[in-house]
């Protein structure tokens, strides 16, 4: 203690210490310490020694023990922060700058960077130091990050070797961006999701999405009768969703079925987050082909965007090493009980059954073989209405645009015919299915309705295929873009992209295809060929002149309906994504997935933020030019 309070009266000389008849404090009489700590409360020294108490502070306190050896505040980051997204390898750091608790100064900078790895240990990658300044302080990293890596920081005020305490840490990730893209938002999975504690809850549809196609559809009731509704209320739906990602720009969606109605779901599907590869995964796991599990946005996607992920691997379906069954099961479908298309058939004048819907569960259409047997998934899909959900096939074949997905017939459906083609990108060549591993990607658009598709019918859309055999140019015959496959993933993964601009869409697939090897296979297909439309394209009214309008029409023989207007002049459909599991009545299996991205083109994103007005009530947050967030 006298050894300190030599120190300290040393270095007051240097500092200049008030005159003897500065203004005393509470506690100190002629100059004299009547109290440990100035005062009764502790709460202040020697006015003579206040400017060396506020620059040193403590001394006799061992920095291993308090750390902080400078009387300042702590700085506050402020960009980038709470998992934030740039897009710079060599970012700017951004913090509020220290202040002297008693007396103001300036005082240098110290940084600190460290990389989080998948387990959550840290690796330091640079320490820096900047001059003092009065305003806000700044640090650009020297070190090159690495692409889509995890990162912490912080920083604390230094003096003559003395430090003041540290700021708490922030955390950003670095993903670099496309040339002429913004990034808005990307989601690697790396902060655990809350579906186990998102509750499941009870559909009664008292808000359909339509009356038409969705699950309680009166297009049903008109083709099957009043055994339908026995049918469809045999069963109760529960439903789960929860947000996901930065702001929560993501939504979870899963549907689950209660077989007996006791609300206990005997297979509730889910998606949760695990470690895979080196890197943070989710993972879609339905078990039963009645439930479904898909990602979309929280919010409609912006006119212009480009939506992307990479999917880690893939258990819809298809052969693996040359087989149709594999690990126990049948086309990735479990092998125990029945699995038909209940209560959503092909329509009651479908081949294979007799379109009686008062017939046992089991006598309706096998999705599992048979003639109707196959397994898919949606690798990535745009859809003509908000906050999507999963629903019965058939309501999906109404509300989509754009789409890749995966069709897995089984052997049993292609029969003595070719199932289809698919397109050897390397000769331009087309092969047929029933030649292929069964894991295809179709890459299409959905065309016009038939809008009087007759008895026993469905109101499905008109399907156009894009390959690089047929040079990009959407025909309506099934064909396969190329074949995934699914025995080299995780160690190799696939990449699906949709954007979306001015003139139309662009639909794109990336990875080691069968036959082909490693591909980029990219299409774009405008908003209307030849007087043929990509269904309710227009994401905004003024996009579309009301031509291609008409009236859906239904004649069965429990009922005739006509829905009017599917397509007027004045509507609007904006976009929304789909990834994963749509169907509630077919499909089964699993998917991982990873690193899903929004841009917007980088014109339109500076633009729009020059043109933006400023609230007078919110005044604007500084943040580093390169972090992005959707607004």
């Amino acid at each position: 203690m006298r050894r300190s309070f030599g120190a300290v009266l040393v270095l007051a000389v240097g500092l200049g210490v008030p005159p003897k008849g500065a203004a005393q404090l509470s506690g100190v009489e002629n100059g004299e310490w009547r109290y440990l700590g100035g005062d009764a409360g502790h709460t202040r020294s020697n006015p003579g020694l206040t400017q060396i108490d506020a620059l040193v502070g403590r001394l006799w306190v061992p920095a291993a023990v308090q750390e902080s050896t400078l009387k300042v505040t702590a700085p506050v980051p402020q960009s980038p922060t709470n998992a934030e997204i740039v897009d710079s390898a060599t970012p700017t750091l951004t913090s509020t700058t220290a202040a002297g608790r008693f007396v103001s100064g300036t005082f240098e900078h110290h940084f600190e960077v460290s990389e989080i790895a998948v387990d959550g240990t840290t690796t330091l990658v640079e320490t820096g130091t900047v001059a003092p300044t009065t305003a806000s302080t700044t640090y650009t990293v020297r070190t090159a990050l690495v692409n889509g890596g995890r990162y912490r920081w912080r920083v604390r005020a230094g003096l003559d070797g003395f430090v003041g305490p540290w700021s708490v840490w922030a955390t950003f990730r670095y993903v670099r961006t496309r040339a002429n893209w913004t990034l808005l938002y990307a989601e690697d999975f790396s902060t655990p999701l809350n579906g186990a504690v998102a509750p499941w809850v009870w559909d009664g549809y008292s808000n359909p999405f339509d009356t038409i196609m969705d699950d309680p559809g009166l297009w049903y009731q008109n083709d099957y009768g009043p055994d339908w509704n026995t049918a469809f209320n045999s069963f109760a739906t529960y439903r789960k969703e929860f947000p996901v990602g930065q702001d929560g720009w993501l939504t979870a969606s899963l549907s689950a079925r209660d077989w007996d109605k006791n609300g206990v779901i005997e297979a509730p599907p889910s998606i949760t987050t695990q470690v895979q590869g080196g890197g943070y995964v989710a993972v879609l796991d339905v078990p039963d082909h009645t439930g479904g599990a898909i990602f979309r946005p929280t919010n409609k996607l912006p006119s212009q965007y480009r939506i992307e992920y990479k999917l880690k691997t893939i258990d819809f379906g298809g052969k693996r090493n040359g087989s149709i069954e594999y690990d126990g099961r049948v086309n990735g479908y479990s092998t125990e009980g029945c699995k038909t298309q209940h209560p959503w058939g092909e329509g009651s004048n479908s081949r294979g059954w007799t379109g009686d819907a008062s017939v046992p569960y089991c006598e309706w259409q096998d999705v599992r073989e048979g003639p109707y047997g196959y397994n898919g998934f949606h690798f990535l899909s745009i859809v003509d209405f908000a906050n999507p959900a999963p629903r019965n096939n058939h309501f999906w074949h109404y509300r989509r645009k754009v789409l890749m997905d995966a069709f897995s017939q089984h052997p049993d459906r292609v029969g003595s015919g070719t199932g289809g083609r698919v397109c050897n990108s390397n000769t331009n060549q087309y092969y047929n299915y029933r030649d292929g591993n069964f894991n295809t990607l179709n890459m299409w658009i959905s065309g016009l309705p038939g809008w009087t598709p007759g008895p026993g019918g469905l109101a499905g859309n008109s399907q156009w295929f894009m390959t690089s055999c047929s040079g990009g140019v959407a025909e309506q015959q099934l064909s396969s873009a190329a074949e995934l496959q699914p025995e080299l993933m995780p160690n190799e993964f696939y990449t699906f992209a949709i954007e979306r601009d001015t003139t139309g869409y662009t639909l794109e697939a990336s990875g080691n295809f069968a036959r082909v090897g490693q591909k980029t296979l990219r299409f774009h297909r405008p908003f209307i060929v030849n007087n043929a439309p990509i269904w309710h394209y227009n994401s905004a009214a003024s996009e579309y002149d009301g031509r291609f309008n008409a009236n859906l029409v239904q004649h069965d023989a429990y009922g005739s309906t006509t829905w009017p207007n599917q397509w007027p002049a004045g509507s609007a459909y904006p976009d929304y994504f789909v990834i994963g599991d749509l169907y509630t009545n077919v499909y089964e299996g699993s998917a991982t997935l990873t690193d899903i991205r929004l841009y917007v083109p980088a014109a339109v994103h500076e633009s729009s933020s020059r043109s933006r007005p400023r609230s007078p009530s919110r005044p604007r947050t500084q943040r580093s030019s390169t972090a992005r967030r959707l607004r």
